[in-house]
Parts: C-alpha cells; sequence; structure tokens
C-alpha cells in the first residue's frame, strides 16, 4: 500500500527510535510502512480517518492490528493511554512545507496541526511525531529531541524531522534495521551473521562460556 507522504523508504530510521513497549499506536496509518515492517508488540492499533485506507487493511495479510476508523485525537481519547504505549503520528505535512498544494484526500487546516500538537503534550505515553521542519513544530515540540535525516521524495530530496518525547533508547522494540543507512545496515548484519555462524560450529559448552562472559560483562553496560 502506498501513500503520499507515506513511510516507505525511510521506516528503518524511525524503527530505530522506538524503545520497548507493549502496546504500538499509528494515528496516521495510510500505508503503514512502520507497522508492516517493526516486530509486533503485545498490542497493535492502527487509526485512520479514511475508510478506504481501513477497508485495505481489513483485506491484506499484513492486517495484524485492531483497526479504528476516526480521527488521530478522538481515537486517541478513547484509548487509555500509559507510558507502556508508543504513539507514532504521521499527519499530512504542514501546508507552508509543501511542494505540492493538494496531496491528501483528508488533509489537515494550521488548526489541526496545532489541536495534535496540543493533545500529544497532554499524555503520558511515548511519542513519536514526523514530517518537515516548520516554525510551528519547532516551536510547539522545544523541549522534544530531535532526529533528522535526508530522504527522497517524489520530486526531489528534503529533510525529514522525527520529534520525540523521550531520551534516545539504548534498548530498542526491534533491531533488524540498526544502522543509519542501508550500507551500514547490511555492514551490521553481515557482522551478525558471522558471529552467529562461528557460535553454531563451537561446541556447546564454549558457547555457553562466551555468553556467560558476555552476560557479566555487557549487561552492566546494557543497563546503564
Amino acid at each position: 500500500m502506498r501513500f503520499d507522504g507515506g513511510k516507505g523508504v525511510c521506516f528503518a530510521q524511525i524503527i530505530n527510535l522506538i524503545p520497548p513497549h507493549t502496546r504500538y499506536i499509528e494515528t496516521h496509518l495510510g500505508g503503514g510502512a512502520v507497522m508492516r515492517n517493526k516486530k509486533a508488540s503485545t498490542e497493535q492499533i492502527g487509526i485512520d480517518i479514511n475508510p478506504s485506507v481501513i477497508q485495505k487493511w481489513e483485506k491484506s495479510e499484513d492486517s495484524l492490528c485492531k483497526l479504528i476508523n476516526d480521527d488521530a485525537i478522538s481515537a486517541l481519547q478513547k484509548l487509555k493511554l500509559d507510558s507502556e504505549t508508543v504513539i507514532y503520528a504521521d499527519p499530512p505535512y504542514h501546508p507552508l512545507t509543501r511542494r505540492r498544494r493538494k496531496v491528501y484526500k483528508h488533509d489537515y487546516s494550521l488548526n489541526d496541526h496545532i489541536m495534535l500538537l496540543d493533545f500529544v503534550l497532554s499524555i503520558p505515553s511515548k511519542v513519536i511525531i514526523s514530517g518537515y521542519y516548520s516554525d510551528l513544530y519547532s516551536d510547539k515540540l522545544k523541549y522534544w529531541n530531535v532526529h533528522k535525516f535526508k530522504a527522497k521524495t517524489h520530486t526531489d530530496v528534503r529533510e525529514e524531522y522525527i520529534w520525540y518525547n523521550f531520551e534516545k533508547p539504548k534498548k530498542l522494540h526491534d533491531y533488524k534495521y540498526v544502522g543509519n543507512n542501508f550500507r551500514e545496515r547490511e555492514r551490521i548484519r553481515r557482522k551478525r551473521e558471522r558471529i552467529i555462524k562461528n557460535l553454531m560450529s563451537m561446541p556447546i559448552v564454549e558457547v555457553n562460556a562466551i555468553l556467560s562472559t558476555l552476560k557479566e560483562n555487557v549487561d552492566p553496560i546494557i543497563e546503564n
């Protein structure tokens, strides 16, 4: 499923910021590139105001989540939100940041952006929100962390911003896409495969000895 503003080419950048959690919510589901590619959590919820999006997901084999046909704020207000919940919001791009004027069937006005930002600032959940730079987002989310990266669009290369209201995690929910770009991810993947291959060729006692040493020496670092 492809949609304007979808994250089909940069979902890894977002997944690499998602900490361990029990419930995951996408508020502007669309093609759901992040939802489809991340490791599933105990509970997953996809929200979209467009009924045709929900219908496509209901027919899709990828649909491993509860689907809600509603606007983001209304749907979230009906859920019990807590610190174990991670919310990813990918609203329509701010009108002043776009190359094209008409993009979305269900668009956002300036006031819609303000209401969404005010709402996510008021909840206890871990929130990730993506878009292009704008003074509005920079001001409203000035105390949040920011991750920036270049992404190819239909017409050129733009700088995507990801704002998140928690510290950059030392532990991730999903490690499949660790790395800043494809080349780095491939290097890490090959290194992991070599390590596993070497371990699999050893006697089990040697494997357990290595795992025990890793636990003694690496666990304290991870915990800190």
